[in-house]
């Protein structure tokens, strides 16, 4: 019982979410022309990878969603690090937001540092999520929950490229 428990669990916190959150990254991603070929799977993941490529020394400009994700390092670790990276920052905004009467009050250089290292403290939480997640589940159903996370990774990728069309052509005039 406890493992069928842990399982829903594992499905609506994580599986879910990582479908979402991949077929709407990669969604957008083929609708809005930043991945241009994605006959098949295959085709798809070398896309995405050539977007993390840099040309002299920079990468190509995209949007600040798409440049984070490739930032985690795209592909199912950048999606999972991405929706880590925004449960990280969601808690600190709903502590924010709860402690802005103090904030307001207290507003100095100590507040603005410590600002910058909580962020960068969220960066790195979000790099490591695995172990991120292995606090939430149980270390003896971690693996339900990373085999689920990238079954939910696979269904996203599949679903955006089954049933998101394809960017329109650019004319190249």
């Amino acid at each position: 019982m406890e493992m069928l428990e842990n399982l829903v669990k594992a499905l609506f916190v994580m599986g879910l979410p990582v479908a979402a959150i991949t077929f709407g990254l990669v969604g957008w991603a083929m609708r809005s022309g930043v991945l241009e070929s994605h006959e098949n799977m295959d085709s798809l993941r070398k896309s995405i990878r050539g977007l993390r490529k840099k040309e002299n020394g920079k990468r190509r400009k995209i949007n600040p969603v798409h440049d984070k994700w490739l930032k985690f390092g795209g592909g199912f670790y950048g999606v999972v690090a991405l929706y880590t990276y925004f449960l990280i920052e969601w808690a600190d905004f709903w502590n924010f937001v709860k402690g802005l009467g103090h904030l307001v009050l207290r507003l100095d250089i100590g507040v603005l540092i410590n600002f910058l290292i909580n962020s960068i403290t969220n960066f790195v939480g979000a790099i490591a999520w695995p172990a991120y997640w292995m606090q939430r589940a149980s270390s003896q159903v971690f693996w339900v929950w990373f085999l689920l996370a990238y079954g939910a990774y696979w269904l996203g990728m599949t679903l955006a490229l089954r049933y998101v069309p394809r960017a329109p052509e650019r004319d190249p005039e």
